[in-house]
């Protein structure tokens, strides 16, 4: 992942907020730390909620975790991992992000990382 290509680029470090509107984000589970889920959004707070509702697209594994933090009372925990100027830089890091975590092993509940890993 080339960090060089994107004009407005910061991480996010010690919970420090970024004026910058495009974040892409991990969903943590807090039952084993794990990554789960890595997006992109203008609106985490929404986003997180939109997620623990769920919504959107219909994803077997996700759908099933999502209820078993729910019966637990539990909620996913969302990290802020960069923010960009525009969305499509948020979303081509989004993309690489995911197959950085797909190389080293780590399942995720994307959807797109089961299309990144018939690559």
């Amino acid at each position: 992942m080339n960090l060089q290509q994107f004009e407005v680029f910061e991480l996010f470090r010690n919970g420090k907020k970024d004026p910058l509107p495009w974040k892409v984000y991990i969903l943590i589970c807090p039952l084993d730390r794990k990554v789960k889920y890595v997006g992109c959004t203008n609106k985490p707070k929404s986003r997180l909620n939109y997620h623990m509702v769920l919504g959107g697209v219909k994803h077997r594994k996700r759908e099933n975790w999502i209820r078993k933090l729910l019966n637990e009372g539990k909620e996913a925990k969302l990290e802020m991992v960069a923010a960009f100027k525009h969305q499509c830089q948020a979303k081509i890091f989004e993309r690489d992000l995911i197959q950085a975590y797909l190389v080293t092993g780590i399942e995720l509940y994307n959807i797109q990382s089961r299309k990144l890993q018939d690559v």
